[in-house]
């Protein structure tokens, strides 16, 4: 068979367990309860350091803009809506760093949505998200990047208004040597793409 008639096959097809990595901009919320040292962690602080995950999975929604039959005359016609639904929830799987740093700062973000102490919004002290100086606080970009099989980055899907709704448990079995992984789900308001 000749060297033209081999079928080329896409640079994502190729044997890797990092070619999404996520970038995640703290919310101004953790912003301000952020300390520097991670040995100096305690319950109210979060680490800037901990904010690039390895990730795995669906990251990356159906996009679409529906349309609408209109009827006239005994005929349709099809049109756009000029309007996109609400995409669904992502749920993304990332690997545990070896000192838990992203998973405590992915729980302490769900958990200032609402403590599991006093069953409130716990954004700085506040009681309720209605008296919130700037109610989005707790929403923040989170950006995808696509890497090729050299490690370079080709995309980069940012995800606008961001926010955890979940965070999954971690199972782990002493008898297995692998990384401990675990997933984390999101809700947004919109996406875009863009060539790197």
């Amino acid at each position: 068979m000749s060297d033209t008639a081999t079928q080329v096959q896409s640079i994502l097809n190729k044997s890797s367990l990092d070619k999404f990595r996520m970038i995640l901009n703290l919310p101004p919320i953790l912003l301000k309860q952020n300390t520097i040292d991670v040995s100096d962690r305690s319950d109210d602080s979060v680490n800037l350091n901990s904010l690039q995950f390895s990730v795995y999975g669906a990251v990356v929604p159906a996009s679409y803009v529906p349309h609408t039959d209109v009827r006239f005359g005994g005929q349709a016609i099809s049109l756009t809506t000029y309007s996109r639904p609400t995409y669904p929830n992502i749920n993304v799987g990332f690997s545990v760093d070896n000192g838990f740093n992203n998973y405590f700062v992915l729980w302490k973000w769900l958990q200032l949505l609402n403590d599991e102490r006093k069953s409130v919004y716990n954004g700085n002290g506040y009681s309720s998200i209605l008296s919130l100086p700037n109610k989005h606080q707790y929403m923040t970009d989170l950006n995808i990047i696509s890497r090729n099989e050299y490690n370079k980055d080709i995309v980069k899907f940012t995800y606008t208004n961001s926010f955890i709704t979940r965070l999954e448990g971690i199972d782990y079995d002493h008898r297995n040597p692998e990384i401990i992984d675990s997933k984390f789900e999101f809700a947004f308001s919109q996406f875009y793409m863009e060539k790197l």
